[in-house]
């Protein structure tokens, strides 16, 4: 029921911008919990998630995390707020992804992993350098970047992971989502 209760503000918000929010659905919870298994084994560090959106995701990271463990960033005024009614004691900061290392005020050596479920191939190539950039000038060497993408590919290509220093894993297919998604893991070499 959860996931029906989010539909009208998702639809809300992809037909203000359907670039931006990047599917016709949420995320599924098949998915959200195939992003918190994808953090390493034994992980212990905060983590930071990236697009908030209808809090899909957000309720699967604090159910596993609690809200003192993550820190939820999200662009979008109207989301934020409503992830603020949503969970009063969430850590949220309105902020836009690729700024991410300017942004955060806390101290960054805290977050070991950040999990992302912006639609980056509907991103230009510039704007996805910026984001997985500053993911990775906020996280430590050991930090992981997960993301999930509905494209067969790893949405980071080959030229970017390659300047960036970054290793690629497929982590696990989601056919309960819509659409379907494959959820995908970075870390530095």
């Amino acid at each position: 029921m959860k996931y029906l209760a989010s539909l009208p503000a998702h639809w809300h918000a992809w037909l203000r911008n359907p670039i931006a929010i990047g599917a016709i659905a949420p995320s599924s919870a098949q998915l959200a919990s195939a992003l918190v298994r994808s953090l390493p084994e034994g992980f212990s560090a905060d983590v930071i998630e990236l697009g908030g959106g209808t809090g899909a995701i957000t309720r699967v990271l604090l159910e596993q995390l609690g809200s003192e463990r993550l820190l939820v960033v999200e662009r979008d005024l109207e989301l934020l707020t409503g992830l603020r009614q949503r969970w009063p004691a969430l850590q949220l900061l309105h902020a836009d992804a690729g700024t991410l290392d300017s942004a955060l005020t806390a101290p960054t050596h805290r977050y070991g992993a950040i999990v992302s479920g912006l639609p980056l191939l509907n991103m230009s190539r510039q704007v996805r350098h910026d984001i997985v950039r500053a993911a990775f000038a906020v996280l430590p060497e050991s930090g992981v970047f997960i993301q999930f993408s509905y494209g067969w590919r790893s949405p980071l290509s080959a030229q970017l992971t390659t300047a960036l220093k970054l290793r690629t894993q497929r982590c696990q297919l989601c056919w309960w989502n819509l659409p379907p998604a494959t959820v995908w893991r970075y870390t530095r070499l």
